[in-house]
């Protein structure tokens, strides 16, 4: 005798569906039972049923194993091609039954989305940068760092101005808007001085997708311009270009800040970057991966996140505990984010909390929910080395 499911027992016994249901409420027929996990009726088959069922019914997964697989399905129903699959991480946790289009499109994800990251970056990055002449400033009065956090820039991003209210957003139109403000920003700089470093964090929201579904990390359909891989090589294309030309000014500092529609390729992006300058003096960077890092500038500290995790007002509270020693070492504290789009500062209880805006154009999703209105900026933050946080820079981008 074999419990199985409804669907199996339709497959096994030749009976539709309602026959055996109605059975099962008549108490005739096979014996079945409430699965405690499903919580769905399972029926109790005669063995010389399942012996008889033919073993190309059987659903095959091909040449996979359990270190293939994060998830191996507990249970197949292959009249409604679901699968029963339990969480590894959360074993004590119900199964749940998964689409078969699920399965089979995260296994192919699984089979070529790192290879075609590690093409796409490592063609990227294995090419001689141009030579680039260096921009004259004269030195600052007093030392300081800016830093760039060009975030939430969605590189990929598709938007009609047929339905966006007459304007356009495509990945011409963000290098465009990225590269002629950050022309500003220099420009605007002239009066200051050159600064000691600029600080860039990778990331946040850099690609507006994170795999070959087009969709974000969590799985979030998006409107995309292009394909997957033809978006992480011109992003990263673009990602280089941003930064030789801040070098053409000042030092880089690079600092991930993984944001949530780019979780892994916003961190594959600041690895090619690393590799790319491995072997320059002028491009430091630290090898951490972590979702908030802690860096110190001049006599502050500062948080870099991408703001999507934890608010950001908490992050006055984090700082103290996770930056433990830095905090004891400094007098100035800051963190900067994006994820809003909008520009944000404020204190709170010492530390001052930057939200960047973003440069990136709309989306159907945010038009017709109405997150519109924000005006596009790159934010450039003057850190002094002596006295902290001394002021903005705003650029906006050619249209």
């Amino acid at each position: 005798m074999t419990w199985v499911s409804l669907s199996e027992a339709v497959r096994l016994t030749g009976l539709t569906r309602s026959q055996l249901e109605g059975q099962g409420r008549r108490g005739t027929g096979f014996p079945r039972r409430m699965d405690a996990l499903t919580r769905r009726y399972v029926y109790d088959i005669p063995d010389h049923y399942a012996a008889a069922a033919s073993a190309t019914d059987v659903p095959q997964f091909g040449e996979l194993d359990e270190s293939e697989l994060p998830q191996l399905p507990e249970r197949y129903d292959a009249r409604r091609d679901e699968y029963l699959l339990r969480n590894p991480d959360k074993p004590h946790t119900r199964p749940r039954w998964v689409p078969g289009w699920c399965v089979r499109a995260a296994q192919e994800l699984d089979q070529h989305i790192i290879t075609d990251l590690v093409s796409a970056f490592e063609s990227a990055a294995t090419e001689k940068a141009p030579p680039r002449p260096r921009i004259s400033m004269k030195a600052a009065e007093r030392p300081y760092s800016a830093v760039v956090p060009a975030a939430d820039l969605h590189f990929g991003k598709y938007g009609s101005g047929l339905e966006l209210g007459g304007e356009d957003f495509d990945r011409a139109t963000c290098r465009q808007r990225l590269m002629s403000a950050t022309e500003a920003i220099i420009n605007s700089m002239v009066r200051l001085g050159a600064p000691a470093e600029w600080v860039v964090p990778v990331g946040n929201d850099w690609f507006n997708a994170d795999n070959h579904l087009g969709t974000t990390t969590k799985g979030t359909p998006q409107d995309n311009a292009t394909t997957s891989s033809t978006m992480y090589a011109e992003g990263f294309r673009l990602a280089m270009d941003y930064v030789e030309t801040l070098l053409q000014v000042a030092p880089v500092r690079l600092v991930l800040s993984a944001g949530n529609h780019d979780r892994l390729t916003s961190t594959a992006c600041f690895l090619g970057l690393t590799a790319r300058y491995l072997e320059r003096d002028d491009v430091q960077w630290v090898d951490d991966l972590s979702s908030r890092q802690y860096h110190p500038i001049g006599n502050g500290v500062y948080c870099f996140t991408h703001g999507d995790t934890v608010h950001p007002e908490k992050l006055a509270e984090l700082m103290p505990t996770e930056a433990r020693e830095l905090w004891g070492m400094t007098a100035h504290a800051g963190a900067f984010v994006g994820h809003r789009h909008h520009l944000v500062s404020k204190e709170i209880r010492g530390v001052y909390i930057h939200q960047a805006p973003s440069l990136s154009g709309s989306d159907r999703y945010h038009f017709d929910h109405g997150h519109v209105g924000s005006n596009r900026r790159l934010a450039c933050y003057i850190i002094d080395h002596a006295d902290g946080y001394a002021g903005t820079l705003l650029a906006a981008g050619a249209a």
